[in-house]
């Protein structure tokens, strides 16, 4: 029961890490540490989705930078993914749709949406809740 318990807080650690810098362009580099496969476990289908999400991703990462900002839709609609799959396993009800909205409101310089803001006040009480730091 100990070792599901502290699977599933690294797992959530994991999703609220991506959440909060899901908005930046970020490098393979910053997120090789998060170790998906140590977490997620490929005989799980929800967990297994959540591995594959990971890989396109990574993959979109390993392209270069020019590309990579050229294509920042891409971008936001492949961790949005990864997130939703997470939050799947993790029983989160989010909708994917605001994952991608708060992605492009940094991405491209619009203002944050009323919905965005009150996920991203949610997520930030749920994580003072569990006491969860990043």
């Amino acid at each position: 029961m100990e070792i599901l318990k502290s699977k599933k807080e690294e797992q959530y650690e994991i999703f609220v890490a991506l959440m909060v810098t899901r908005m930046f362009i970020i490098e393979k580099e910053d997120v090789d540490i998060l170790d998906f496969e140590q977490y997620f476990d490929t005989q799980q289908k929800d967990e297994n989705d959540v591995l594959s999400a990971w890989k396109e991703y990574m993959n979109f990462l390993e392209k270069d930078e020019a590309y990579r900002v050229k294509h920042g839709e891409e971008d936001a609609e492949l961790i949005s993914d990864v997130l939703k799959k997470i939050s799947i396993v993790l029983d989160i009800n989010i909708d994917k749709n605001h994952i991608i909205q708060g992605c492009q409101s940094v991405n491209y310089g619009k203002e944050l949406d009323e919905s965005y803001m009150a996920i991203q006040e949610e997520m930030m009480d749920l994580i003072e809740k569990r006491g969860f730091e990043l």
